[in-house]
């Protein structure tokens, strides 16, 4: 289970990057907002949209919900996962943070020695 939650944390971070940089290179800044996860839904195959949903465990049987519906699960789901990112930091915030921390202390283990 946390080998699953994991890889969902970190594909959703790098959609949400992805996203985000691709704006920046677009010019619009580095912010991002609800309707661009729903636009990046939409560049996905309808396999790809039912691998994501599948992942996540959203609604992803096509007998029951359409792919349109699949793709908006999955942008509300994105939404929702971006603003913690935006309250407590994202995975990569807190993994450079961490690293520094690490480096700053091999760096004082070093001169101590």
């Amino acid at each position: 289970i946390r080998l699953t939650a994991t890889m969902i944390a970190l594909d959703d971070a790098l959609i949400i990057e992805e996203i985000a940089l691709q704006r920046e290179r677009n010019g619009e800044g580095y912010k991002y907002c609800d309707e661009d996860l729903k636009n990046w839904s939409s560049y996905l195959t309808n396999k790809e949209v039912v691998d994501a949903c599948l992942l996540r465990g959203l609604p992803c049987d096509s007998s029951k919900v359409t792919y349109s519906e699949m793709r908006d699960c999955l942008a509300n789901h994105l939404s929702m996962i971006s603003n913690v990112h935006r309250s407590i930091g994202s995975h990569w915030e807190w993994e450079r943070k961490l690293n520094t921390k690490k480096n700053e202390e091999k760096d004082y283990e070093t001169d101590v020695l």
